[in-house]
């Protein structure tokens, strides 16, 4: 929820526009070589981006990988954020 609200903030702040690097194609990892919106969330929209407990990790906006990954529905731009490695084999998404 915390990256999903930061998202949601950033779009409302910027005309719709959501932070570049969110694929409308597949899934991608929020991390520093996946869909690295750190930059544009951490300060600003929160304090710092959450990290998976049991598969990522958060230094700050150069060396992080939060485990949780991100997609775009190309024709509403409704973002989901999901937690693939989740316990149990659990399905975790929240959409927006």
């Amino acid at each position: 929820n915390t990256i999903l609200n930061a998202v949601g903030q950033y779009q409302a702040d910027n005309n719709g526009q959501l932070p570049p690097g969110i694929s409308s194609t597949s899934a991608t990892v929020i991390s520093n070589g996946g869909a690295n919106i750190c930059t544009y969330l951490v300060s600003t929209y929160t304090a710092q981006l959450p990290a998976d407990p049991t598969s990522g990790t958060y230094t700050d906006c150069t060396s992080y990988n939060t485990g949780y990954t991100i997609i775009r529905s190309s024709a509403n731009n409704r973002v989901t954020i999901a937690a693939p490695n989740a316990e149990l084999g659990a399905q975790i998404t929240v959409t927006r």
